[in-house]
């Protein structure tokens, strides 16, 4: 196959399944917002999104189903910076650009993502969606490194191609992939996590009347210090997993002790950068698997964080496609294997640094959702920041405060349920 015809990741596929299905659909856009301080200059940064457009190959492919499921990198013009009226206040430039970019990628027609601007007084908001199916966690702080770094260049009367890494090939990533796939090893775990995944009682949320969703997703956000995160590093090291075994062992016994459920799965993306040369490039390089938490896996604690150690360890390279079995014979749709995720954002803060301007990174809810309830990590300075995004038709916000309180109050170190 040519190096501008490259075959989708399953993950990639389900990500594009789902905008055929349906091309309103949100659930697969990335949002990021910078409240910029100061005169930014706006033809500095048309420059640069055209700069980063260039060097990354996922951002300018069209991804197409037919005749064969491929990404096909094309010359395509880079998104223009769009420009909305003057707003009022800061409130209010973040909902206007997020109201603007909640619009329809058509990346089959390599309509991958937007970035847009709006004033507010002395403050400046800078908007970018780009599709999960060209994008992911990681590629975050990529792009706005990248975007940062041409932007100063322009600004400094260089070219902006000069001072940015080398263009990572798409064709060059995609044979990472098929590398780790076809580990033989992969098999066997497989077919022992489809035993495992049989019998999984449905997921019952808590009675409580939830609201209506007209307004999307909402998120509770929790600033946990760097005592927290220097906390999960002592039990880490205490008890010989790593950070994130010890990280997903406590929010599984905070997420059965706020639902009262003893028996649950929970999706879990896991990254495919398993190579270094991966570090800098943005695109979808991730993966869903399936992790189901029963018994002592819910204790937290040491106990929790051996229990969910040994169980992670087998299902993380099967991606959770492997997993859905075939329909019965009833017809009758069967219930998604999971219908909440949980994840560990390992990239570096979303910083825009920006020559003689100050900027300050938005996290804010999804779009939509694709499930009932996602929890993140991410890294802030030295502590992390902890989101619980939710459906509120499905999920009463009491019970995701409560998911997040439980699991701050166990990553706590003056607290004594999370200790090893």
């Amino acid at each position: 196959m040519p190096d501008d015809l490259v075959p989708l990741t399953d993950t990639q596929l389900l990500y594009l399944t789902r905008h055929l299905l349906d091309p309103s659909d949100l659930t697969s856009h990335c949002l990021l917002t910078w409240v910029v301080d100061g005169q930014l200059d706006r033809e500095a940064l048309a420059v640069a999104v055209a700069a980063v457009h260039r060097r990354h190959e996922p951002l300018q492919a069209a991804y197409r189903a037919e005749p064969t499921p491929v990404a096909q990198v094309l010359d395509v013009d880079p998104p223009p910076l769009e420009e909305l009226p003057d707003q009022p206040s800061v409130d209010a430039a973040i909902a206007a650009l997020r109201a603007l970019l909640a619009g329809e990628l058509l990346v089959e027609e390599a309509d991958v993502w937007r970035v847009a601007v709006a004033s507010a007084g002395p403050h400046a908001v800078i908007g970018c969606v780009v599709h999960h199916i060209a994008f992911d966690g990681w590629s975050e702080s990529v792009l706005a490194r990248d975007l940062a770094t041409a932007y100063n260049a322009v600004v400094r009367g260089r070219d902006p191609a000069s001072v940015m890494a080398a263009p990572r090939r798409l064709a060059h990533v995609h044979r990472h992939y098929v590398r780790r796939r076809a580990d033989p090893a992969l098999h066997a775990r497989r077919e022992q996590q489809r035993i495992e995944l049989a019998d999984v009682p449905p997921l019952r949320w808590p009675t409580e009347p939830a609201e209506a969703a007209a307004a999307g997703p909402e998120m509770i956000h929790v600033s946990l210090p760097a005592d927290v995160r220097a906390g999960v590093r002592r039990w880490s090291a205490q008890t010989g997993a790593n950070e994130f075994t010890v990280l997903l062992a406590e929010y599984a016994a905070a997420f059965a002790e706020a639902t009262g459920l003893r028996d649950f799965t929970i999706g879990v993306p896991v990254s495919q950068r398993h190579d270094q040369d991966l570090d800098d490039a943005i695109g979808c390089h991730t993966a869903l698997t399936c992790i189901r938490l029963r018994g002592a896996a819910l204790n937290g604690g040491a106990a929790g964080v051996s229990a969910v150690g040994r169980l992670f360890s087998t299902t993380r390279d099967v991606p959770f496609q492997d997993l859905i079995p075939p329909s019965g014979q009833s017809g009758e749709p069967l219930p998604p294997i999971f219908r909440t995720l949980f994840a560990v954002q390992d990239d570096t803060s979303v910083q825009l640094p920006l020559d003689d301007l100050r900027t300050t990174f938005v996290r804010q809810p999804y779009l939509d959702l694709p499930l009932d309830l996602y929890t993140e990590l991410w890294p802030a300075d030295d502590g992390l920041t902890l989101t619980v995004c939710f459906r509120p038709d499905t999920v009463a916000r009491s019970c995701a405060a409560t998911i997040a309180g439980l699991y701050e109050g166990r990553l706590r170190p003056s607290t004594t349920g999370g200790r090893p």
